[in-house]
């Protein structure tokens, strides 16, 4: 079994500027996208689960829609 190295920061942006642009972009892109579900996932954790009906999201649709203030139920 053989253990990953650590590269720096330096060595992966000197690695990264070596691929085409083209390439550059879709690393981009899949970076962002895996960030992203990082982020997403550690807040998700920290909110609480609240059920909400289809009639409360569009009391509150309509309420910033039309600058009205949604009833609640």
């Amino acid at each position: 079994m053989s253990t990953a190295r650590r590269v720096s920061q330096t060595e992966f942006l000197a690695l990264f500027e070596s691929f085409p642009k083209t390439q550059q972009t879709k690393i981009v892109k899949l970076l962002n996208d895996k960030l992203f579900t990082q982020q997403f996932e550690a807040l998700d954790r920290e909110l609480p689960d609240v059920d909400v009906s289809d009639e409360e999201v569009m009391n509150e649709v309509r309420a910033v829609r039309y600058g009205k203030p949604a009833r609640r139920l």
